[in-house]
């Protein structure tokens, strides 16, 4: 496996100075804020419109078919494509399918088939840009900066996670559920303005292959680099148990611990203010530590957080969201630099593809059997599975030689 060079001290300020990651930094803040409150607000609106739970399930559960479904065949069209005009295309899609889907819910009152495929849409180009965002970082940066860079963007998604909350429940409560959608969609548009300054690092043109051949080389590039797969593996197990951990969590907080709305809303805007941390400090804690260190050991920390979530009472349950989703932030910076520094450059697309959909394939079964154990067995018994589960995936990382001995 090919070990990474650490980011030295210094050279983070130096990504600042970088034009095509400044413009891209803010077009990501506002396409971050835009999908955290379409992604929170959608459902809520449909409900709202609607009264059906099934509706609103539904719409939630899309959010994971892009990646698993198209994030393949996403990858390869980006590394045959220039990246910039694609990316924009995906922007303004993104903004074209909110536009189309408030019309639709206005017109409708409620979710067709066409509404489905609207949102289907959306979420797709939005891992598009996402993908294609993932790629102009690795073309346009030393190897030493994607540390600082994956951290600031992900500090930046951590903080609209408390923002989006805030934004959405007020925008639906004292305007209207259309202001819930149009708003991200101006986030969009604001978003399509900023990049349209990009001007992104492109490979050399080459011969392109047919597309299966394109599929087949990015799924050799993977299964060939045992880095990639076993990174992928431990990320499939972490996003699981991290997921069915912060669904428990919440139902917990409501059914068991009898807070009230306000009070598990400041819970999770505590949790998310501890992601922000982990990101800002994860830089820093790679050099101390390295990547395999750090990588292992924020498995470990967010399953021993997880486990914490077992004992009764509120200060426990808080203790549990806001470590381990600090932990969580770390492993997650960890696992987006390890991915583009183990993968050539003109197969980043491909590789982004293969990997993001590995990295969300456990996760429906997953919630849907923490939530059939809460009601056999009590919220309580699943928090503490999780953090078993990864505190056990931690120690796989600590002995994989092919994880432990990046830098």
């Amino acid at each position: 496996m090919t070990q990474a060079r650490t980011p030295q001290g210094g050279e983070s300020s130096s990504l600042w100075r970088n034009g095509s990651f400044v413009r891209l930094y803010l077009a990501s803040i506002l396409i971050s804020l835009a999908f955290q409150m379409t992604s929170l607000g959608l459902p809520l609106v449909i409900y709202q419109l609607t009264n059906s739970a099934l509706d609103m399930a539904a719409i939630r559960s899309l959010q994971f078919i892009p990646t698993i479904v198209l994030a393949f065949l996403i990858g390869a069209l980006i590394d045959r494509l220039p990246k910039r005009l694609p990316m924009l295309a995906a922007v303004a899609v993104q903004a074209l399918a909110l536009a189309l889907l408030y019309v639709l819910l206005a017109r409708m009152g409620g979710m067709n088939w066409l509404s489905y495929a609207v949102v289907m849409v959306f979420f797709a180009s939005n891992y598009w840009f996402i993908n294609a965002q993932n790629v102009v970082i690795k073309t346009s940066l030393p190897q030493s900066l994607l540390t600082s860079a994956n951290a600031s963007i992900g500090a930046a998604a951590r903080t609209f996670e408390m923002l989006s909350a805030l934004m959405t429940g007020f925008l639906i409560y004292f305007a209207s559920f259309e202001a819930a959608i149009l708003v991200p969609a101006a986030l969009v548009l604001a978003a399509l303005v900023a990049l349209l300054a990009l001007h992104p690092v492109e490979p050399p043109p080459r011969m392109r292959e047919p597309l299966s051949q394109s599929l087949k080389q990015g799924w050799q590039a993977f299964w060939h680099n045992k880095g990639l797969v076993h990174l992928s593996i431990v990320a499939a197990l972490a996003n699981a148990t991290e997921g069915v951990f912060a669904l428990t969590a919440l139902f917990w907080a409501r059914d068991g611990l009898h807070l009230n709305e306000a009070e598990v809303g400041a819970l999770v805007a505590c949790a998310s203010a501890g992601g922000f941390a982990g990101s800002v400090v994860t830089p820093a804690l790679r050099r101390r530590f390295g990547m395999g260190g750090l990588l292992s050991g924020s498995l470990v920390a967010m399953g021993v957080a997880q486990a914490v979530g077992f004992l009764y009472g509120v200060t426990p349950m808080f203790v549990a969201m806001v470590v381990s989703q600090f932990a969580s932030s770390v492993l997650s910076v960890c696992v987006w630099t390890l991915r583009q520094e183990l993968t050539p450059a003109d197969m980043v697309g491909r590789v982004t593809g293969i990997t993001g959909a590995a990295f969300k394939v456990a996760m429906p079964v997953a919630l849907g059997l923490g939530g059939l154990a809460s009601g056999m067995f009590g919220a309580p018994l699943v928090l503490l599975l999780c953090g078993v589960l990864s505190v056990v995936v931690g120690i796989y990382a600590i002995f994989n030689r092919h994880l432990s001995n990046s830098v």
